[in-house]
């Protein structure tokens, strides 16, 4: 996939922002007494992962977002799942955090409060969690959506994690930072462009490009993901036998 047309961006790709869908699998176990509102955590075999909360963003809902049902239908739907029918859909924003005990990884970083004033709870939420921006270690992004990029730097372009190696998919960085691309886009596909160009391009070399199907760090391998974006990437995480995986995007919505 070379190429995203305007209306796969509007329609099905930039739409779908909520940030890393977490499945907790059967074999991690919650650290019960050490949970607040803000963050999640829990055990996958010597591993501490903690879900961090970026607040959320309601988005409005158009008559033709969801494609296969009516706009009677959506309503429905959202009121027999005690959702606002109100015209917007909430969309929550999350990251996850990663201890392995010797590094300490974050997957996607949030908004960095550029979104929406109500998505930019996640520094809060991250030193709620005990965890200092300086001990991230390295830095996975899924995907150049602004929801999993712009933390990385704050509105006047600070670093947010000043000691974290950022790696990133391959296919992504091809794609979004390609000037034949920028240059033949119209309207929301460019904001984006641009807004990866804001983030990487004072950082270029210090960002490192990974290939999907292979360990990105101990523990961690990188899943091939097209289609959300051209090198949009899942992850699995692993310690001794117990695994997950790890999906962003995948749905607006868990329900």
């Amino acid at each position: 996939m070379s190429r995203l047309s305007r209306r796969n961006v509007l329609a099905g790709g930039m739409a779908a922002v909520a940030t890393a869908s977490i499945s907790l699998p059967a074999s991690a176990e919650v650290t019960a007494g050490n949970q607040a509102a803000g963050f999640y955590r829990y055990r996958l075999g010597t591993f501490t992962l903690t879900a961090i909360n970026d607040g959320v963003w309601h988005r409005p809902l158009e008559d033709n977002f969801v494609r296969n049902a009516t706009p009677a239908e959506v309503k429905q739907a959202l009121a027999n799942a005690f959702m606002p029918t109100d015209g917007t859909l909430p969309i929550p924003f999350t990251a996850l955090a990663v201890d392995t005990g010797s590094k300490r990884i974050l997957i996607d970083t949030g908004t960095g409060g550029q979104i929406a004033p109500t998505a930019q709870t996640f520094d809060a939420n991250l030193k709620a969690a005990g965890i200092d921006a300086k001990s991230i270690d390295l830095i996975l992004i899924s995907h150049f959506h602004p929801d999993h990029i712009n933390g990385i730097k704050t509105k006047d372009g600070v670093r947010v994690f000043p000691n974290a190696e950022i790696a990133v998919p391959a296919g992504e960085w091809a794609y979004w930072m390609d000037d034949a691309n920028l240059n033949g886009a119209t309207d929301t596909l460019r904001f984006y462009l641009l807004n990866a160009r804001r983030i990487f391009r004072d950082i270029a070399k210090d960002v490192r490009r990974f290939e999907p199907g292979r360990e990105v760090t101990p523990g961690i391998t990188a899943i091939a993901a097209p289609g959300h974006t051209p090198g949009h990437t899942a992850f699995t995480v692993a310690s001794g036998p117990a695994s997950m995986l790890v999906l962003s995007d995948t749905t607006n919505h868990p329900w």
